[in-house]
């Protein structure tokens, strides 16, 4: 497995970002992580820091709209590594990858929210995003 390095401008902005949302400066925070999700379209951390703003300004919709991106970013780069992957041993454990990146999203989610009844609306809405169906 290759290693990856990351900008370390990336990097100098997700700090800033992180401690902006520590204090709550979500303005500044939100500012930040929109830039580097505009720039970098496939970082998740930047997607991810900024469902979080998202859900503490109490923006559930635009928030849950990052993390169906999110969800399908993780998908599409899941899928790229099988595509690469021939050995069946290999291709499951990438299945099983994709599984528990379903699983944390919905975990991440469910422990970002304020009362039962949007946990409740979470729970439900991720559970028929993620299960494979025929819906009639």
């Amino acid at each position: 497995m290759g290693s990856r390095t990351v900008n370390p401008e990336i990097l100098g902005d997700m700090i800033e970002a992180e401690l902006a949302m520590k204090y709550g400066c979500y303005s500044q925070a939100l500012e930040i992580l929109v830039a580097l999700a505009c720039e970098y379209p496939s970082y998740l951390p930047a997607k991810e820091a900024l469902e979080t703003v998202y859900r503490e300004t109490g923006q559930v919709e635009r928030a849950d709209e990052i993390a169906r991106e999110t969800a399908l970013i993780r998908s599409q780069l899941a899928n790229q590594a099988t595509d690469g992957t021939q050995s069946v041993n290999a291709q499951e454990q990438i299945r099983r990858r994709q599984f528990i990146a379903g699983v944390d999203s919905i975990v991440r989610e469910v422990y970002d929210t304020r009362d039962e009844e949007e946990v409740l609306r979470v729970c439900a809405s991720k559970l028929v995003e993620n299960i494979r169906a025929d819906r009639c």
